[in-house]
């Protein structure tokens, strides 16, 4: 059910800044998805080449970003995206390829280890995430605002 998962995805630093941290303004950039039309800004990331996930994943559902041991935002996912042509990866991003959108709201810059967020799932301190995921449902057992709020809690208190 939409606004109840939590996906955790890779984070690559000048990409995610470009377009997570750092909304994208679209009357800057042609040809967006009509998609996305209806929005003058956009925060902007993509799961690479895993349809499926994309397709699980719906809006208010928390995503969790990770790059080299650490968490470093988390937001909710808005609208999910099907970018055939390939604007974003032309249009956007240096290193990335993937036409599987989704827009992220709610967004907050956090700074976590690793084990800091993994004991909220139960996760070993040493698990590494393979990203893009979705964490299993069986390993939520909070609401997506309870989780989002520990999260903020702890990046306050590392």
């Amino acid at each position: 059910m939409a606004g109840d998962n939590v996906f955790v995805v890779a984070a690559d630093e000048a990409d995610f800044d470009a377009t997570v941290a750092s909304p994208v303004a679209l009357d800057e950039h042609e040809d967006a998805p009509d998609a996305l039309s209806d929005q003058d800004s956009v925060r902007l990331w993509h799961v690479d080449e895993d349809a499926d996930l994309l397709d699980a994943m719906g809006p208010g559902d928390l995503v969790l970003f990770y790059r080299d041991g650490r968490y470093v935002g988390l937001g909710t996912v808005g609208a999910t995206v099907h970018d055939d042509a390939g604007w974003a990866a032309e249009t956007l991003w240096a290193d990335a390829t993937s036409a599987l959108l989704f827009t992220v709201e709610e967004f907050a810059p956090v700074d976590l280890s690793r084990a800091a967020v993994h004991a909220i799932f139960d996760y070993s301190a040493n698990y590494y995430p393979s990203t893009p995921m979705q964490v299993p449902a069986d390993r939520v057992e909070n609401s997506v605002a309870a989780i989002r709020e520990a999260v903020v809690r702890y990046d306050r208190q590392e």
